[in-house]
């Protein structure tokens, strides 16, 4: 939901999510006899790909509030953000809990998504949805989405309070130029420099980060680190 066409999560692993969406306000139903919980094993990867869409709910939120909706407007859309990530938040809490939820609501994240997403781009008209897309897939909506799942990736490492501190301080350093990068469609020359301005970013954001972490902790965040220092530019077509 809600994804670039160069950062889309593919909608069978969606669908492979095995979270239940439960009200952050109401009870929780058990799995019956006739609608087991989910595999236990598969855990990891329905918590890595739940944090990936929490994320994007998140961005998508934030990007919201850079257009020009009316403040009504905006409030509704933002409902039709928070419902959802709200009710995923509470099912990854649970599931981190080690408490699965039933197999047969997992094909209910895909629904639910696109249900909001429709009502969404409705709600805002064609013209700010397509403004709402070119943002998300802009240099500056790619560069949050990396270090949001990066910080992610850092919350789990379980860091030490005084690493912890020294890597958000990195992160925030950065975070001002990357809101500058550019929010929209660009084309040629003009997308290649900023291109290599982000990425140039990135290896920054890799080379100070790579001070604080221990070559494991580092191997345990994987791509979302070392590809920070590996991004190269390329033309868009």
């Amino acid at each position: 939901m809600f994804v670039s066409r160069r950062l889309i999560i593919p909608i069978v692993l969606i669908a492979a999510l095995a979270i239940t969406p439960v009200r952050a306000d109401g009870p929780t139903t058990a799995p019956s006899s006739d609608d087991p919980p989910a595999p236990a094993a598969l855990a990891p990867m329905y918590l890595a790909i739940g944090k990936d869409i929490s994320l994007r709910l998140r961005l998508v939120r934030q990007t919201l509030c850079e257009l020009k909706l009316e403040p009504g407007i905006l409030a509704q859309a933002q409902r039709l953000i928070d419902d959802p990530k709200r009710d995923l938040d509470s099912a990854l809490d649970q599931m981190q809990a080690g408490h699965m939820p039933s197999a047969k609501r997992i094909y209910s994240v895909p629904d639910i998504l696109r249900s909001a997403r429709e009502q969404l781009f409705a709600l805002i008209g064609q013209q700010q949805a397509r403004l709402l897309e070119e943002k998300m897939s802009s240099l500056r909506g790619e560069a949050r989405w990396r270090i949001g799942q990066l910080r992610n990736g850092l919350d789990g490492l379980k860091l030490s309070d005084d690493c912890s501190r020294r890597c958000e301080a990195i992160l925030a350093a950065a975070q001002p130029a990357i809101e500058k990068l550019p929010a929209g469609e660009l084309d040629g020359d003009q997308y290649d420099r900023n291109r290599k301005h982000m990425n140039a970013l990135l290896a920054w954001i890799h080379d100070g980060l790579a001070t604080v972490l221990s070559a494991d902790e580092q191997a345990l965040l994987g791509q979302h680190f070392s590809g920070l220092a590996n991004a190269q530019p390329t033309t868009r077509p």
